[in-house]
């Protein structure tokens, strides 16, 4: 996809130059010799601040570059020169690919629970909540899919503690809609400018109420987030 609005974007937030150039040769009686100068192309990608709305894809401009050729510049005959008129096509290329990295990650924790409590507690009764930040290049679409964790069974998640198990579910923003690994349950996106944060909502759920009071202990799981662009 481009846009003619569009610039390149410059990941280390300050600009970065690309310098390229024509080297001059000189005649000199019958010797062609290195002249002493040389014309430089300096390309300088706009910072970050800029570059937010640079949409992936490849970008190309060209460039053309007319010479004029002095001949015997010491008479005055001579001093209009030769020109070339069709001049030299400079292609200038650069690509933004699609591209998402995690950041700002928050844990879920259900804090301290009496066993009989938290077996009594109501279906929705002991929920807490954590979120998966993701940034994206502007305008890429992207999903977000969490599987099982370590401690899975029967395709419920568990958390653990020495040999005891307590189950837990994870819910999409609103702790309606499972995250799953299943496409049909990825939680959708799509990059905005890319300074900001992209934040998802997860919300974790015992589940309760609980036929027994699990036994004392600190229980953790560690589920895989993965982000499919």
């Amino acid at each position: 996809m481009t846009d003619q609005y569009n610039r390149r974007y410059a990941r280390d937030g300050g600009g970065s130059i690309s310098i390229g150039g024509l080297k001059i040769l000189e005649r000199n009686g019958g010797w062609i010799t290195n002249g002493s100068g040389q014309n430089l192309l300096t390309l300088t990608y706009l910072d970050r601040q800029q570059q937010d709305r640079v949409r992936p894809g490849p970008y190309t401009n060209t460039y053309q570059l007319v010479t004029k050729y002095l001949v015997n510049s010491g008479n005055a005959t001579c001093d209009t020169g030769l020109p070339n008129p069709t001049g030299t096509i400079v292609t200038v290329t650069s690509g933004v690919p699609e591209n998402c990295q995690f950041e700002n990650f928050e844990n879920i924790d259900f804090g301290s629970w009496g066993s009989v409590a938290a077996a009594r507690a109501s279906s929705t009764g002991v929920r807490a909540f954590g979120k998966v930040g993701i940034r994206c290049t502007y305008e890429t679409d992207y999903t977000i899919t969490i599987d099982d964790g370590q401690n899975a069974s029967g395709g419920v998640r568990q958390m653990k503690s020495g040999t005891n198990f307590l189950a837990y579910q994870l819910f999409q923003p609103g702790c309606s809609i499972p995250w799953t690994t299943a496409p049909t349950s990825a939680l959708g996106g799509i990059g905005t400018v890319v300074r900001y944060i992209n934040e998802h909502q997860v919300c974790g759920q015992l589940t309760t109420p609980l036929p027994l009071a699990p036994a004392a202990g600190t229980y953790t799981d560690l589920v895989v987030v993965t982000a499919t662009f």
